[in-house]
Order: structure tokens, then sequence, then C-alpha cells
């Protein structure tokens, strides 16, 4: 097994960034505009899987279910979290 030195950079596959991208924009869905970022990280996501990385795929259920969450949220009455 090969070891890397702590000076050598961190390459990314193909993929791998705009899938870490999509992570967290469809975490942050839950508090931020769900429609907006729910569906950018779908799109994020898609990307990621067109370009190899397997992972994406499970992305895509985590965003929308962010997304659903975000918008029960919002349909919550603000007396709910005061």
């Amino acid at each position: 097994m090969a070891t890397r030195t702590p000076t050598e950079p961190v390459i990314l596959r193909p993929g791998q960034a705009a899938a870490l991208i999509s992570c967290a924009i469809g975490l942050s869905a839950i508090w931020l505009f769900p429609l907006v970022t729910g569906s950018t990280s779908v799109f994020m996501a898609v990307m990621a899987w067109l370009r190899g990385e397997r992972r994406a795929l499970r992305i895509i259920p985590v965003a929308l279910a962010c997304a659903a969450l975000g918008l029960f949220l919002e349909t919550l009455p603000r007396s709910f979290f005061t």
C-alpha cells in the first residue's frame, strides 16, 4: 500500500468536488431556501454522477429529503419555534 507524504497535495477524482459541494448544499436546504438549494444540490449530484462519481447517487435522496424537511419547517407557525 502506497503512503503519501504530508506535503503531497490531495487530488480529487473527477466528480468528487461536485459531490462534496452537492452534499453541503443539500444539507443547507433544511435552513436556507429549500426549493432553490435542494434543486441545486440534485443538479450538482447528477453532474457528479455523470462525471463518474458513484456515491453521488446517494446524495440525491438525501438532498430531496432535506428539501422536503425544509419545506415542512417553513409551513410551521412562528410560535412553534419560540
